[in-house]
């Protein structure tokens, strides 16, 4: 899964349609877990704008309990309380499914702040640390060590391998042709219809800057090539994702983020390069 907004969400309902895709995909399934803050969605549900992240950890906690416990199930609470008193086991009935990995499929969270409360969560808890390709990676670096104190406090070695880091990606044969592609291409409409937007709106935007005193005009997209994406030629986009790998200090995972393929046959070629021509630059990096 991308991210689960956890608060949004029944836990016995997440429980049963996460264990359902497990097994439908064999076991290949991580389980991205998140809070969902955006104001309207709170509007919309009835949440509390102060407890999405409180929610968040009640519900992954309840999920845990029904993967691991059978009924019948009495756990209290304020928000969802689940009790099932009166299973019956021989038809199944009585409990969301238990996943197809044991005890659970993976949990991942994702860091969206600097210093992010999620990253050292996920280190106590011994969940795969993501940090969003929202973040540039100056902040990211801050990542890793909340991950690393969260897990010396949950008496847990942090393991870089583990952590994934998300970002936009282009391969094209040239620079200049990537470039002048993903200026006009679905990745530049959804930064300027909804990114600009919306982290304009709340100052979340600053999350983008290479420097705390860059002024918020110059986040254009040329400024998200240069700085937030990996773009560019084969030779060039490995040059990239060294810089950011030896800048963080080293990660597990390049997660590619997607937009809507406005041009597939670019968008094929694009991952073939990634897959043919930058991944062997990188194999010192495994």
């Amino acid at each position: 899964t991308g991210v689960v907004l956890m608060a949004q969400h029944h836990p016995a309902n997440t429980a049963n349609r996460v264990a359902q895709l497990d097994h439908l995909t064999g076991g290949r399934i991580n389980f991205g877990i998140g809070v969902g803050r955006v104001p309207t969605d709170l509007e919309l549900f009835g949440i509390d704008g102060q407890l999405p992240e409180l929610l968040m950890f009640r519900a992954i906690d309840l999920i845990l309990a029904m993967w691991t416990q059978d009924p019948p199930y009495d756990m209290p609470g304020q928000f969802w309380p689940i009790r099932v008193r009166n299973p019956v086991p021989d038809v199944g009935l009585g409990g969301p499914l238990k996943p197809f990995q044991k005890p659970h499929p993976p949990i991942a969270v994702p860091g969206m702040t600097a210093q992010s409360r999620l990253m050292r969560a996920a280190g106590e808890r011994g969940w795969a640390p993501l940090s969003s390709n929202l973040v540039h990676p100056r902040f990211v670096k801050s990542h890793w060590d909340q991950v690393a104190g969260g897990a010396a406090e949950g008496g847990r070695t942090a393991d870089r391998s583990t952590w994934r880091i998300a970002r936009e990606i282009y391969v094209d044969d040239t620079t200049v042709a990537a470039r002048a592609y993903v200026r006009r291409g679905s990745l530049a409409r959804g930064y300027e219809d909804y990114f600009f937007k919306l982290f304009g709106r709340n100052g979340q935007n600053a999350l983008w800057k290479c420097r705390d005193d860059l002024p918020t005009s110059d986040l254009t997209l040329d400024y998200m090539i240069d700085n937030m994406w990996l773009v560019g030629d084969p030779e060039s986009v490995a040059s990239q994702i060294r810089e950011l790998y030896e800048r963080v200090g080293g990660f597990g995972t390049l997660l590619w983020v997607t937009h809507d393929w406005d041009d597939a046959d670019r968008w094929r070629r694009s991952m073939r390069l990634l897959a043919t021509e930058v991944m062997p630059r990188l194999t010192d990096l495994a």
